[in-house]
């Protein structure tokens, strides 16, 4: 496992979609997972589970016997955690640049995208762009973040044909020396 295979996955919307599922909503069943994610084909999310199971992304966490069928739940993989550990508590700031630099391509290109939409409704579409400065220590940034994930827990998953996709994306930009005239 290492930054361009990860990113490579989470290049695949749908691989993207059932990580942002298990890391935040815990282990699910396939079947779970289906009804989470609305309108996803059977046979393209269990090639997407093989395969992030496969690549070490997510493993089974418990299997319970039903009937004839053994249903298996799945969850992110310890190794795919200690992927991400090493690479922060490591100061990894290569494979974080390459994480940080994709993020923001990816985001840029959707931007661009709609933008180019002859459709495109900024209100309509409550789409926004919001930037500020804050002051913080490590500890109050952690607490800052808990609570925007605690806000946004309820809309991880689509429970609505009248939801859209968005891309809410959080960025803590690192520090920088405050001088005098801030």
């Amino acid at each position: 496992m290492d930054v361009e295979s990860t990113m490579r996955m989470m290049e695949n919307q749908l691989s993207r979609r059932v990580m942002l599922l298990l890391a935040h909503n815990g282990p699910n069943t396939p079947k779970g997972i289906m009804e989470l994610l609305h309108g996803v084909p059977q046979a393209s999310l269990y090639r997407t589970i093989h395969s992030l199971e496969d690549d070490g992304y997510i493993s089974v966490v418990s299997e319970e016997r039903k009937r004839a069928v053994v249903e298996r739940t799945y969850g992110v993989s310890e190794q795919f955690k200690r992927y991400l550990e090493d690479m922060i508590i490591g100061n990894d700031m290569t494979s974080y640049r390459a994480f940080a630099t994709w993020t923001l391509q990816r985001l840029s290109a959707e931007f661009d995208e709609y933008c180019g939409r002859e459709d495109a409704d900024i209100v309509a579409d409550g789409s926004c762009v919001h930037s500020t400065e804050i002051y913080a220590t490590r500890e109050e940034l952690g607490r800052i973040h808990e609570k925007i994930m605690e806000a946004i827990r309820d809309n991880l998953v689509r429970t609505s044909p009248d939801q859209s996709a968005h891309n809410f994306t959080v960025v803590v930009s690192p520090p920088r020396e405050v001088t005098g005239d801030d």
